[in-house]
């Protein structure tokens, strides 16, 4: 699959949802998670895209967009900073958000995820940010992608 986001194209395989291991019925307060393909739909536009989260619930289903940040930011602390920003006014600490986000690295750069259970709200969810080797972050909302086969490139 691929995404034109102005001048960054993301290709990508899949994205993913998680499921409950034991097969009941969705609850964000099930311990344990398999990860399977979700059906998605995608709405290029213009510098942006919309993934439609088809199947799975919680915030990765429905509508979700794709960018890269505006300002342009391009390191782990602004994106640690745009976190802390979008959850001024929600009384949390500081600490608990540094003890939501993670970090995962790839050949193409770094996933930088909030888990939103983790501060204490529900349904919860992750929010993902990805932090290129070259170029500015992209923000996929609550979709996950499947990051090992991303590539990203510029149309410069």
């Amino acid at each position: 699959m691929k995404l034109v986001l102005g001048n960054i194209v993301l290709e990508f395989d899949s994205a993913l949802t998680s499921v409950p291991s034991n097969g009941a019925d969705w609850d964000w307060v099930v311990d344990s998670w398999d990860e399977v393909v979700q059906d998605i739909k995608i709405e290029q536009q213009d510098g942006f895209a919309t993934i439609h989260g088809l199947t799975g619930n919680g915030p990765g289903q429905g509508e979700n967009r794709v960018s890269v940040l505006l300002p342009e930011i391009k390191s782990e602390q602004d994106v640690f900073r745009y976190y802390e920003n979008k959850l001024s006014g929600r009384h949390v600490e500081k600490s608990q958000i540094n003890d939501a986000i993670s970090t995962e690295e790839y050949s193409w750069g770094k996933v930088i995820a909030l888990s939103w259970h983790r501060m204490g709200f529900a349904p919860g969810g992750t929010e993902y940010c990805m932090l290129p080797h070259e170029g500015p972050v992209i923000s996929t909302g609550f979709i996950k992608l499947n990051w090992i086969s991303v590539k990203i490139y510029s149309l410069l």
